[in-house]
């Protein structure tokens, strides 16, 4: 890991100098906005007034209540929509493939990897997301921890994050080569409840901020063409790496779409995270929203999975897709869903960093209102984070996290998508609503 962190360093101090416009404090900023998104009470209101000082909003309000100081440098968003920065629970700055091959350590080097992670932070940025949690370094080990430091460090410029590192497995899943050579995995292994304390002790030793578990291996067909999900922990091992975790203030992010669903859910406990879930049901969507669980859908990245499809084709008379049913399932239970994508490295097909917006239409499109559906990437994922006090509304004392687009996102979600400005902590990343 030393010559991995010593590549890195000098790829930062390279590449600070390019960005080092991005460390440019700004003066008292006011902003004139025409309609801004409260997301506490999940309205528009007109004509308001953000004052920002160094990285922080000092007051906001009515223009008639709010004035704007002396010098203070005024952006006139009277005619556009103004919104808290939004936040992804689920993305993947590291690439799992590159040129079309997987990006394990045969076919990439780390260095490369980092690039590609430095240039997908940034490109979140600009689309509107302020902040995120990255769901896996895809092989990089605890490289999300350097990048989330260099972000806060500004070195360069991306969201506020939280990370996982390496999630955790048991033997089956992300071992590359054969019996006869070991190539370094892209999983934390552990085959026992001691083991699971061991690989999250590690974890946050190396300065993870969630624990990622992969709860279930990949679909695998029967002998009659059925996709089999293959399980993985024990319900005793799920419950040690939850305890572990919780003893030290960390929660734990599962990722989940077979059958192993219950177990999960009556190991998990209060503010962790079910991902995908692909086999809820009402009642297993009832008892997260009992437990305080979150529930993470990530519809637009797998709606038309191997499985789906296989389920789809299998019912009759009901063209519902999959996606779909488990959508409303979730919706109807009341079940707390944040907002995450699963997006992943820009060179990774249809679904990149950049474009986390188009989660939107799905959630929209398959129930949510469209306040709703940004309640989630902001007021609901700032407090899955534990960052309702700094981030996911446009109030007083928190960070200047601020968005804009032209047009009303109420009335056509597919606004987000097309995000003409962005500040973070008080600094403008873009304006082009000049």
């Amino acid at each position: 890991m030393n010559r991995r962190k010593l590549a890195f360093g000098i790829f930062l101090t390279i590449l600070s100098t390019a960005t080092a416009s991005w460390s440019q404090a700004n003066p008292v900023i006011a902003i004139k906005a025409g309609s801004l998104f409260d997301s506490n009470s999940a309205t528009l209101l007109t004509n308001q007034v953000v004052l920002i000082e160094g990285d922080r909003i000092t007051d906001v309000g009515p223009a008639d209540r709010i004035k704007i100081p002396d010098g203070a440098q005024v952006l006139d968003f009277s005619k556009a929509t103004v919104l808290p920065g939004l936040i992804d629970v689920h993305t993947h700055m590291f690439p799992t493939r590159i040129d079309g091959k997987e990006a394990d350590f045969l076919h990439s080097t780390f260095t490369y990897r980092m690039a590609i992670a430095v240039a997908d932070a940034e490109r979140t940025l600009r689309a509107g997301f302020t902040a995120a949690r990255d769901a896996g370094s895809h092989g990089t080990g605890e490289a999300d921890v350097d990048l989330r430091d260099a972000i806060n460090h500004g070195v360069i410029p991306g969201p506020r994050m939280q990370v996982c590192t390496m999630p955790v497995q048991t033997t089956g899943e992300g071992h590359l080569g054969t019996w006869q050579a070991e190539i370094p995995d892209e999983y934390s292994t552990a085959d026992s409840p001691w083991e699971a304390r061991k690989a999250v002790r590690k974890q946050i030793m190396w300065g993870a901020d969630w624990i990622k578990v992969h709860a279930d291996l990949d679909y695998r067909p029967d002998p009659d063409g059925t996709p089999f999900n293959m399980p993985s922990f024990t319900l005793e091992e799920l419950r040690a790496l939850v305890d572990e975790a919780h003893r030290r203030h960390a929660h734990v992010a599962f990722h989940i779409k077979g059958t192993t669903l219950p177990d999960v859910i009556e190991a998990a406990g209060t503010g962790d995270t079910v991902e995908h879930a692909f086999m809820l049901t009402g009642q297993l969507a009832s008892k997260m929203r009992e437990k305080g669980e979150y529930l993470d859908l990530t519809v637009w990245r797998y709606y038309d999975s191997p499985y789906f499809k296989f389920v789809e084709a299998k019912r009759k008379n009901d063209p519902m897709p999959e996606s779909e049913r488990i959508a409303k399932i979730a919706m109807a239970s009341g079940v707390k869903i944040v907002f995450g994508t699963g997006v992943d490295s820009d060179s990774y097909g249809p679904y990149a960093n950049g474009d986390n917006a188009k989660e939107f239409e799905y959630l929209v499109k398959y129930g949510m209102s469209s306040a709703q559906a940004i309640q989630a990437a902001t007021k609901v994922d700032a407090e899955m984070m534990g960052w309702q006090g700094r981030v996911g509304s446009i109030e007083k004392g928190k960070y200047a996290d601020i968005i804009a687009v032209s047009g009303n996102p109420l009335s056509d979600i597919s606004e987000l998508e097309r995000v003409k400005f962005v500040m973070k902590g008080g600094r403008t990343v873009r304006n082009d609503l000049r």
